[in-house]
């Protein structure tokens, strides 16, 4: 999983600049990438709300990469620009599909927005 993980920070870091510091975690069950903007923790002066944005392709579909990419091309430019932390989840052979011999990629989309207060 770790090339659909690079290449996923790949598009991250092309579409939006501001995304500082990428990391690729293997070391639990599950995968995951961790993307982090740089910026001013001050929640004392901002809101902080979640969006969740989530596809499926199997791993071996060219197609479904390209279709899950289409997906982090189309976020919501500004949301990402000020988004504090993305989380991305892989999850493999995920055996509530119908054919468990299928490695499944599920990718979840979890990115903090904080909007100063008015």
């Amino acid at each position: 999983m770790k090339p659909v993980a690079e290449m996923l920070a790949q598009v991250f870091q092309e579409t939006h600049p501001r995304v500082g510091r990428v990391s690729i975690n293997e070391g639990t069950p599950f995968p995951y990438a961790v993307y982090r903007v740089m910026g001013n923790e001050d929640t004392e002066t901002r809101w902080r709300y979640s969006v969740e944005v989530e596809c499926f392709g199997i791993s071996e579909d060219p197609d479904a990469l390209d279709e899950i990419v289409e997906v982090f091309r189309s976020l919501n430019r500004r949301e990402l620009l000020m988004a504090d932390t993305v989380i991305v989840f892989y999850l493999e052979n995920s055996y509530d599909i119908p054919d468990p011999t299928e490695d499944l990629i599920r990718v979840m989309v979890v990115f903090e927005v904080l909007l100063y207060k008015t």
